[in-house]
């Protein structure tokens, strides 16, 4: 697709991370920390950086807990790992042509994880 025949909207997009909303909020957190201004509420919460841990979702460690096991497949026999994460490395050990880590036999990566992604 030629540039100029995109949207205008689409070329003006921002990725507003520290955009006009996002410096508001830091602005009114600012002021009830400092005691000014009037507002119906005690706090803000940031949510303009994908933080799902400040609303209180908890940790996400499944994925890391079965690339622990994979990276360090004794993790697989002990209680530090959950048991469902051990057993998804288990079955991704069983598909592993090399040791994880290393460069697979195929130079586009690991074949099982292209299918799953295709």
């Amino acid at each position: 697709m030629q540039k100029d025949t995109l949207s205008a909207q689409v070329k003006n997009t921002e990725y507003a991370v520290r955009g006009k909303i996002p410096l508001r909020g830091e602005e009114i957190q600012n002021d009830i920390r400092a005691g000014k201004g009037k507002y119906n509420f005690t706090s803000t919460t940031s949510l303009n950086i994908g933080n799902p841990q400040a609303v209180g979702q908890g940790h996400i460690t499944f994925n890391r807990e079965v690339l622990s096991c994979l990276i360090n497949p004794a993790l697989i026999s002990t209680d530090a790992i959950s048991h469902d994460a051990r057993e998804r490395a288990s079955q991704y050990r069983k598909l592993l042509d090399t040791p994880m880590g290393a460069y697979t036999s195929n130079s586009k990566g690991f074949q099982y994880a292209r299918e799953k992604v295709a």
